[in-house]
């Protein structure tokens, strides 16, 4: 099996992994503790430090816990590889509008519980998704995989017509739906043992608990929503004038510019659009992980009660049927510098109209990345398909 190189590498450079084994240093114990993908356990998982049996009771009562996941018996044991579905929402507070998925990323933990990989599936992916009854779904083979969970989830008003529906229920809905259609995507199916809607919002009171992060922007970017003093407006169009500009470089981030430039894909200087999006949503990630993991978070009794009070408003999970504890035990030896990005497609458009819609395709490689997902094999893909690994730019 082929070895990816290692060594130091620029803040622009793609993080390197050695395949398959990995050098494991000595660490803190506070760097040592588990990342659940995203945001999740990543947060739980910082908490451990502060006592196993008084964190339990305190995360198992404050974050909010559904029932997401349809019922799978082989999606409950934690034993052998994770995947857990991450579902960043755009809903507004508020409104009666379906309610899409800004982001799509799957995160996989190896069965040696060493790894954790991201996959952000492209959020204008063509996918097919069959009838589902519970929210009147007639089916469809030309469908954006963002708009999955809106007919899952949605549910007919006294008019007659459909909304979003931000309940429990509407919740479970819609990730049933989603779970069902990247299952269909992946060869030979894939179970998750987790999930977690993440609310954008309460990841700005995260964000805000953290007083900023700490990024390198690697392309220019003006805002659709923010002017250059920050008020928020409908639409920018981009004006290179007016817009607020993220220009390249390593600064603090205030959370809301953090929040504002990962979700932009409009006006980019490189023009990758949602490919750019992806990179620097996960490169946000990871900048968030270091800081929550950070000694100097870990030890500041005021940040660290602003971060377990944001948490509840950030996001709802269903661990499949495990508790907190287990998961922290399951995944306890991994850091933060052993989580991979990885870009689906390479990162490069192929994209097809069809009836005057423009769909991203997913392309056979992608296919076969997706099916490294199911078998474990990610390290052996990225061996002959080092170009995929993303970039890391956090400071």
């Amino acid at each position: 099996m082929q070895t990816l190189p290692r060594g130091g590498r620029t803040e622009y450079e793609p993080a390197r992994r050695e395949v398959p084994e990995r050098r494991r240093g000595r660490s803190p114990r506070w760097a040592r503790l588990c990342l659940i993908g995203g945001i999740v356990l990543t947060v739980l998982s910082g908490l451990f430090v502060g006592g196993s049996k008084a964190f339990d009771l305190y995360a198992n009562s404050k974050v909010p816990h559904e029932a997401l996941l349809p019922p799978d018996p082989e999606g409950k044991n934690i034993s052998g590889a994770i995947n857990i579905l991450l579902l960043g929402m755009d809903q507004r507070g508020h409104s009666t509008d379906l309610i899409h998925t800004d982001s799509i990323i799957i995160v996989h933990i190896n069965a040696a519980h060493t790894a954790a990989s991201m996959v952000s599936l492209p959020r204008d992916s063509l996918v097919s998704a069959p009838a589902f009854a519970p929210a009147k779904f007639p089916g469809s083979s030309q469908l954006k995989l963002t708009e999955v969970f809106a007919f899952g989830n949605r549910k007919t008003n006294a008019n007659g017509g459909f909304v979003g529906d931000d309940s429990a229920a509407g919740r479970a809905r819609g990730v049933q739906l989603v779970s069902t259609v990247i299952k269909s995507l992946v060869p030979g199916g894939l179970t998750f043992n987790a999930v977690a809607i993440i609310n954008y919002s309460g990841f700005e009171k995260l964000v805000n608990a953290l007083g900023g992060v700490d990024m390198c922007i690697d392309e220019k970017v003006w805002s659709e929503h923010r002017l250059k003093n920050g008020k928020y407006v409908t639409s920018t169009g981009g004006n290179r004038t007016t817009s607020k500009l993220y220009d390249r470089g390593c600064r603090h981030l205030l959370p809301w510019e953090a929040l504002d430039y990962v979700r932009q894909r409009e006006h980019m200087e490189l023009g990758d659009s949602d490919y750019g999006r992806q990179r620097h949503q996960q490169q946000f990630l990871t900048a968030v992980f270091k800081e929550l993991l950070s000694k100097q978070t870990m030890t500041d009794p005021k940040k660290f009660g602003g971060l377990v009070n944001a948490a509840g408003g950030l996001l709802t999970m269903d661990l499949g049927g495990n508790q907190v504890l287990d998961w922290i035990f399951t995944l306890k030896n991994i850091r933060s510098s052993d989580i991979t990005m990885i870009k689906t497609n390479a990162g490069k458009y192929s994209s097809q109209k069809i009836d005057g819609k423009s769909f991203e395709i997913i392309t056979p490689d992608t296919k076969a990345l997706l099916k490294a997902v199911h078998d474990d094999t990610i390290d052996a893909f990225l061996a002959t398909h080092p170009t995929w690994i993303g970039k890391t730019n956090s400071i």
